[in-house]
């Protein structure tokens, strides 16, 4: 008995031995993270498999997946194809990238202004992902509350391109770090020109990879709708007070303190006055709207109308406002039967003091508005006034 249960024993042995170093042959290409597959197949036989998401909730932010081999780091995009040969064997392993961009900002340089958008990402994923990358770069596309519309809110290439829009592209010269433990890249828009103050700009930050294989994808940053206008950004800064001197508020201003110098006080005072841009439109009464790129959270609008004469008609024309404007207008002003009535959300009052300019965008060319008037801190535009495109 002792003989035949010995013999059991060791014909198990060789029957886990034999097994063992049957999978000690196989070769695999491996899909995986932290001891969860998301794809294996043997190669046996020279094949191909599709590169998998990897399971778990981290896949969306996955931009591929690597590994060391005898030729040099490969580096494969979800969704492509890899063909392998019989006997390789290769574990991959995924990489992730969470793009940030943040608020837009002004930054001064003297008399420069721009509007700063900044994309962060974290240093330690950062590393990972550029240790195995050797092509990859960094850019930010700027764009207007329009192009967003345009877009569905796709905030990507392809998207800005199917819309016919062209975004502002600013590439990155080079990936900075912080103090803290992430890493960003920088783009910038001039503020200088005419129309730029008057617009909602906001960014998009992006990483664009070119695969091991030759192909080319970008990962966006999350990003917010829209920033705040260089208008309101240029009164927050101008606000920034302090009432005693001391840190980054050394700048006399006033009987206060402020981080900004004289000369960069005097640029804030001018980038803080207001500018309104109009859109020449056809299907709205008078002709003409807020532009759909004006500050949404500057500007509201409202038409009113009037009478042929004094005595403004309707529920609306025989208000005390409506007539109060129709009178101030005078009668050598030809209205057109109505106005539209421009006011600052926060309750600043418009003047002439605080108005830098009043545009009208007629798709090919910029016209200035040059027939209105002030009425209880209100833009007051005629329906019928229009300006020489120039």
């Amino acid at each position: 008995m002792r003989r035949f249960c010995f013999l059991i024993l060791l014909m198990l042995c060789l029957a886990v031995l034999i097994a063992c170093g049957g999978n000690e042959d196989k070769s695999y290409i491996t899909f995986g993270e932290a001891g969860v597959l998301s794809a294996q197949v043997e190669t046996a036989q020279a094949g191909s498999i599709r590169v998998p998401s990897p399971a778990g909730t981290s896949a969306g932010s996955c931009v591929g997946w690597q590994a060391k081999t005898e030729d040099g780091t490969v580096f494969l995009q979800i969704g492509s194809i890899y063909t392998y040969e019989a006997g390789e064997n290769i574990s991959f392993a995924p990489v992730y990238l969470n793009l940030k961009t943040e608020d837009a900002s002004l930054v001064l340089d003297g008399t420069n202004a721009n509007i700063s958008f900044v994309t962060k990402v974290k240093k330690a994923e950062w590393e990972k992902f550029n240790t195995f990358i050797a092509d990859v770069t960094c850019g930010t596309l700027i764009f207007t509350a329009s192009d967003i519309a345009a877009t569905g809110g796709t905030l990507t290439h392809a998207a800005f391109e199917k819309a016919g829009k062209t975004p502002l592209e600013i590439p990155a010269a080079d990936m900075l770090a912080n103090a803290g433990e992430e890493v960003y890249f920088v783009g910038a828009l001039s503020i200088d020109s005419e129309l730029s103050g008057s617009k909602d700009y906001t960014a998009v930050g992006y990483v664009k990879i070119t695969y091991t294989d030759g192909s080319v994808a970008y990962v966006y940053a999350n990003a917010k709708g829209y920033s705040p206008s260089p208008i309101l950004l240029a009164r927050a800064a101008l606000l920034d007070f302090s009432d005693t001197q001391g840190g980054v508020y050394q700048y006399p201003a006033g009987d206060k303190f402020s981080p900004y110098t004289s000369e960069e006080q005097a640029k804030l005072e001018e980038l803080s006055r207001f500018s309104v841009l109009l859109v020449f439109d056809e299907s709205v009464k008078g002709y003409k709207r807020l532009h759909d790129d004006s500050d949404a959270n500057l500007y509201e609008s409202r038409l009113i109308r009037f009478g042929a004469d004094s005595d403004a008609v309707g529920d609306e024309g025989n208000s005390a406002e409506a007539r109060a404007i129709y009178r101030a207008l005078g009668k050598t002003i030809y209205t057109g039967g109505g106005a539209l009535i421009i006011s600052v959300k926060d309750g600043t009052h418009l003047s002439e003091a605080n108005i830098a300019d009043i545009l009208i965008d007629y798709g090919t060319s910029i016209g200035e508005i040059e027939t209105y008037i002030f009425y209880n801190g209100s833009l007051v535009v005629p329906y019928k006034v229009y300006s020489d495109p120039h």
